[in-house]
C-alpha cells in the first residue's frame, strides 16, 4: 500500500540570534497546508535535538547557551504518521572564537627554551578577538609554569629543563569567553629518529645481519644508537658510539628478526625506526653468470600467511598510546655473493584504501609491487587480505629475483571495523508524568578498544537542555578514529513554565460597600501550555462571616509545577430582619427563646428590660451634629453542647417604640476569640448606643433588649 506524500517543507525559513538575547535563537517558518505539526531540528556540536511544536505554531525559540557551538537547524512539516519533508540546515556560527590552527612548536637554545607558533582562528566569533589564553605545564606532575593571555601568535617560556617534555594549551578569546583549547605537548629535548634504514642478511653469511642508517639532520646530536633485536618481541640490544651509521648483529638464520633503531642523549631516546628480517632460504645451485633457467626460487614469505590472521605487534612494545599509527613500512635485503646480479630486487606496497587518522574501518588488501633491473623477477608476493582488528599489524612478503637475490617489506596496518559504543545519561529530576521543571543535563560515555589501545577520537560533549518541549529527541554521536561512529539517544520532557490560575467570585449579593450578605463563590480558572494541567482548585462556596476573607487555590501541571492565586471577600450573613436571627445549617434560635436545639443559653433573657446606669455613668461623645449615649451591656453565653462553639452575641434595642438591630464590635472577656468551650460559660461584652441625638434630659434610663447569636 503507497504511503501518503509528506507535506511540502516550510518555506521563508528563517533563522538568526535574538536581539535582547544572543544566546537565543529565534527560528520562523511559514504555513504548510497538511501539516499536522511541524519539526525542529537543532544539532550542536554532535548533539543533535529535534523538537514537534504543533501545526498552530510558525515560530521558535531555541536556547542556545553554549557560547562555543555553532548550531544547525532546519524545520520540517510533518503529517499526522511522521512523514515529514525539511528545509534545509541553517549554520549559526558560535559567539566564541574557534580554534586556532598551524601549531608547530619545538626549542631553543639548547633546548631550555620552549616555543609554540599558530594561525589566528578562521572565525574570532560575534564580537572581536581579544587574545590568547596559553597554560603552559609540566607532563610529568601537571605543574602549572604559566598561565597568562596575549595578543601575539607565538609563545615562548626561557628556562625550561630540556629533560623535562611540557604541555600547553591555548584558547581564543572574545568577550563571550573561551572555548576547548588546542592542546600540544612540547616533547624531551631529544634526537630526532635516524633515516634510510637499511637492514639485510649477508649471502655468504646468513648469520651475519647489517644493519645501517643515516643520522637525522635535525634537533640535537646524540650521544649514542642503540640497536634492539629479538623475534616476537625485543629482548637484546647493542650500543654503538654515536660517529657510527651500521652495525652487524649475528642472528640464526633459521629464524625471524625484528630489529630497531634509536638515537638517545641525555634526555632520552628518539622514536624507534624498525625493520625485519626473514628466516634465510639459500638457492639450491649458485646463480649462474648468464641469465638463469633452472634456479628455483623461494616464493613469498610473508610473516603471516596470505589469510586474515595477521600476527599483532605487542601493545607492551609499542612507545606509548598512539594517536595516528600511520602505514609505515620498512624494507631489509639480501644479496648473492656470485654472479653478475648482486643487486637485490625492489618491493613496494599499494593499499586498497586510504586510512584515516592511520586506521582502516574496513578489509584492507596489500598488493605487492616487485620490480629488478638485472636478471628479472622470480617470485612476487601474493595479495594479502587484513581483515581482523588490530593495531600496528605486520604483514611480510619477499620478492626475489632470478638470481637469488630478496627483498622483504614489511607492511604495518591498525585496523578498526567495530563501532565505538556511547551511553547517554540524563542527571535530573522528573515528575511521576516523566517531565523536567528544571534543564537536564546529558553526559555521554564512549569507549572503543582495539589490542589495549582506546581509539575513541571524539566522544559527545555533555548538554544541557533548555528548550521546554515534549518529546524532545537528543541524539549524541561518537567517532572512533577509524571513522566509525555510533549514536545513543534520549526523550526528554521539559516545563520550566508555571500554570496561570485566576480566581473570580461567582453568586452571591454584595451591597455598595462590597459586603456579601449571601454566600458567594470563589471561582478558579486554570490554563497551562507547557505539559498540561494536573489539578485545578474547585470552586469554594464562603459562609463563614467576616472582613478580607483570603480564599486561596493552586493549580499544578504534569510536570510539577504549581501556581497559586488569592482573592479577599467580606461576609456578613447576619439578618436585618426585625424579629430574623441568624441560623447555620443544623439549628434554628428563636428570638423569644431563652435556650435553643444548638446548646446555648444567655443569662439575659431575649426581651428583658435592662435598667440603664445613672446619666453620670452613661459614656457621651460630641460629634458636630451633636451627643451620641452609650452604655455597656454584659451577657453570659453558655455553651451547652459537646463541642466547643463559636458564638457572636448581637442585639437590637426598643425604645419608644423603635425596633432597629444595632451591630457594634463586641468586646469578649479578655481571652482571644470567641469560642466558647463544651459545657462552660464566657461573658461577652458589648456596647449599647442610644441611637439619636440628645442632651442629658433625653437620657433613657432603661430599655429592652432582643439578643441573637451567630455561629461562626
Amino acid at each position: 500500500m503507497a504511503h501518503a506524500a509528506a507535506p511540502a517543507a516550510p518555506k521563508s525559513f528563517t533563522v538568526g540570534r535574538a536581539t535582547d538575547d544572543v544566546r537565543k535563537i529565534n527560528v520562523s517558518w511559514k504555513p504548510v497546508t497538511g501539516a499536522d505539526h511541524y519539526v525542529v531540528e537543532s544539532i550542536a556540536g554532535n548533539v543533535e535535538s529535534v523538537i514537534n511544536v504543533p501545526s498552530s505554531a510558525l515560530s521558535y525559540t531555541l536556547d542556545a547557551p553554549d557560547a562555543c557551538s555553532s548550531y544547525k537547524i532546519r524545520v520540517g512539516a510533518a503529517d499526522a504518521d511522521g512523514n515529514t519533508s525539511s528545509t534545509t540546515y541553517w549554520t549559526v556560527k558560535s559567539l566564541a572564537p574557534t580554534y586556532i590552527s598551524g601549531v608547530t612548536n619545538g626549542r631553543e637554545d639548547d633546548g631550555t627554551t620552549a616555543w609554540e607558533s599558530w594561525k589566528a582562528p578562521s572565525w574570532a566569533g560575534e564580537s572581536p578577538l581579544t587574545g590568547y589564553h596559553v597554560v603552559f605545564s609540566r607532563v610529568s606532575d601537571g605543574g602549572v609554569i604559566a598561565d597568562e593571555t596575549i595578543t601575539d601568535t607565538t609563545f615562548r617560556y626561557k628556562g625550561v629543563d630540556p629533560a623535562r617534555a611540557y604541555n600547553i594549551a591555548v584558547s581564543t578569546v572574545n568577550a563571550y569567553g573561551q572555548c576547548t583549547p588546542a592542546k600540544s605537548t612540547i616533547d624531551r629535548f631529544r634526537p630526532a629518529e635516524v633515516t634510510d634504514l637499511v637492514v639485510q642478511r649477508r649471502a655468504d653469511a646468513a648469520s651475519t645481519v647489517e644493519v645501517l642508517w643515516k643520522p637525522a639532520t635535525n634537533g640535537p646530536t646524540p650521544a649514542y644508537y642503540l640497536i634492539s633485536y629479538g623475534q616476537d618481541k625485543i629482548t637484546s640490544s647493542l650500543k654503538v658510539d654515536a660517529t657510527a651509521t651500521k652495525a652487524t648483529l649475528n642472528l640464526d638464520a633459521a629464524k625471524s628478526w625484528m630489529i630497531e633503531v634509536k638515537a638517545y642523549n641525555a634526555n632520552g631516546g628518539s622514536n624507534a625506526v624498525s625493520g625485519s628480517v626473514p628466516v634465510w632460504k639459500p638457492s639450491s645451485t649458485p646463480a649462474p653468470v648468464t641469465p638463469p633457467t633452472s634456479v628455483p626460487a623461494p616464493g613469498a614469505t610473508p610473516s603471516t600467511p596470505a589469510s586474515s590472521a595477521p600476527a599483532p605487534a605487542d601493545p607492551s612494545a609499542a612507545p606509548g598510546t598512539p594517536g595516528e599509527p600511520g602505514t609505515d613500512s620498512s624494507t631489509t635485503t639480501t644479496t648473492v655473493t656470485t654472479g653478475s646480479d648482486r643487486t637485490p630486487p625492489t618491493i613496494t606496497t599499494t593499499l586498497s584504501q586510504a586510512s584515516k587518522n592511520g586506521w582502516f574501518r574496513s578489509a584492507v588488501t596489500i598488493h605487492f609491487n616487485c620490480a629488478d633491473s638485472d636478471s628479472a623477477i622470480a617470485t612476487c608476493p601474493a595479495d594479502v587480505v587484513a581483515d581482523k582488528d588490530g593495531y600496528g599489524l605486520k604483514f611480510s612478503g619477499t620478492a626475489v629475483d632470478k638470481a637469488g637475490n630478496t627483498a622483504t617489506i614489511t607492511q604495518a596496518l591498525s585496523i578498526d571495523q567495530t563501532p565505538p559504543t556511547v551511553t547517554a545519561k540524563v542527571t535530573g529530576t522528573k515528575s511521576a508524568e516523566g517531565w523536567y521543571t528544571a534543564a537536564p543535563s546529558i553526559h555521554y560515555t564512549c569507549t572503543d578498544t582495539v589490542s589495549g589501545y582506546n581509539t575513541v577520537n571524539v566522544c559527545p560533549t555533555d548538554t544541557t537542555v533548555t528548550s521546554d518541549g515534549v518529546n524532545q529527541k537528543i541524539t549524541g554521536t561518537a567517532w572512533d578514529k577509524a571513522g566509525n561512529s555510533a549514536t545513543d539517544s534520549v526523550i526528554i520532557n521539559l516545563d520550566r513554565t508555571l500554570p496561570v490560575i485566576k480566581a473570580s467570585v461567582i453568586g452571591g449579593d454584595a451591597n455598595a460597600d462590597g459586603w456579601y450578605t449571601t454566600a458567594p463563590t470563589v471561582h478558579f480558572t486554570c490554563t497551562d501550555t507547557g505539559s498540561g494541567l494536573a489539578t485545578c482548585p474547585a470552586d469554594v462556596k464562603v459562609t463563614t462571616n467576616g472582613a478580607g476573607q483570603k480564599v486561596t487555590g493552586t493549580a499544578v501541571d504534569k510536570a510539577g509545577n504549581a501556581s497559586t492565586a488569592t482573592i479577599s471577600v467580606n461576609v456578613d450573613l447576619v439578618g436585618r430582619e426585625d424579629a430574623a436571627v441568624s441560623y447555620d445549617s443544623t439549628c434554628t434560635l428563636a428570638v423569644t427563646k431563652a435556650a435553643s436545639t444548638c446548646g446555648v443559653k444567655f443569662s439575659t433573657q431575649p426581651g428583658t428590660r435592662i435598667n440603664l446606669p445613672d446619666v453620670f455613668d452613661i459614656k457621651h461623645t460630641e460629634y458636630p451634629e451633636g451627643t451620641y449615649w452609650s452604655t455597656q451591656v454584659a451577657v453570659t453565653v453558655t455553651n451547652d453542647t459537646a463541642t466547643a462553639r463559636e458564638f457572636r452575641v448581637r442585639y437590637q434595642d426598643v425604645q419608644d417604640g423603635d425596633r432597629v438591630w444595632v451591630e457594634r464590635a463586641i468586646f469578649t472577656d479578655g481571652q482571644p476569640g470567641n469560642v466558647v468551650p463544651a459545657g462552660t460559660s464566657r461573658v461577652m461584652v458589648f456596647d449599647v448606643w442610644y441611637n439619636a441625638v440628645s442632651d442629658s434630659s433625653d437620657v433613657p434610663d432603661d430599655l429592652t433588649l432582643d439578643f441573637g447569636y451567630e455561629l461562626a
